[in-house]
This record gives structure tokens, sequence and C-alpha cells, in this order.
């Protein structure tokens, strides 16, 4: 794999995950991630499967730019890099888990 490529794999990883851990679970309450991977012939396929809130990710605008660095806020681009590093990202909720499958290209 391209070092572009793995920086990719690393970057999707990370936000979706952060997103779970940050927004999926109420305070205090357990819950469950599963993560898959997969290594097809031209693409990583990633899977991460929760039993947290259910959320579409897909179903979201994309922030704002900001005007100025004045304006900027931290945070609410993690999506937008999921997307911009991936080459396809699905979800959908099935019996009660939310299901996010993301590829990403193995060379760019």
């Amino acid at each position: 794999m391209s070092a572009r490529s793995i920086y990719a794999v690393e970057l999707v990883l990370e936000e979706a995950l952060t997103n779970v851990i940050a927004y999926g679970f109420p305070q205090g309450q357990a819950g469950r991630v599963i993560l898959g991977v997969r290594l097809l012939d031209d693409v990583v396929e990633l899977c991460l499967d929760d039993d947290g809130i259910a959320f579409d990710p897909l179903g979201r605008q994309p922030a704002p730019r900001p005007a100025s660095i004045e304006e900027a806020t931290p945070g609410g681009l993690g999506l937008q890099l999921i997307q911009r590093f991936s080459r396809t990202v699905t979800y959908r909720r099935t019996n009660g888990r939310n299901v996010l499958t993301v590829t990403v290209a193995r060379t760019s």
C-alpha cells in the first residue's frame, strides 16, 4: 500500500471511531464497537459496527466553511474528511446497530 493509502485508512478509522465513542453512547453507557477490515484487490474495506445511538452520517449536511480563522470552531469536519479520503461510504441501521462501511483505495 502507498503511504497515502495508509494515511487515509488511519485518518478514516480515527475519525469514525472518535465519533462513535464521543457521540454514540450517553455518558456512562457501556457499548460495543466491532471493527472489520478486509484487504481487497484495490481497496481496504473498513466496517464499523456499533450498538450506540442511531446516527446516519450520510444524512448530515456538511458544516459551512468559516469565512475567516476567527470564525472557525473546532470539530465538525470528521465526516467530511472521511468522505474526502474514501472511495465509498455506506451506512445502514440493522437490528439496533449502526453499520458504517468505508472503502479506501490501496494505491493513489
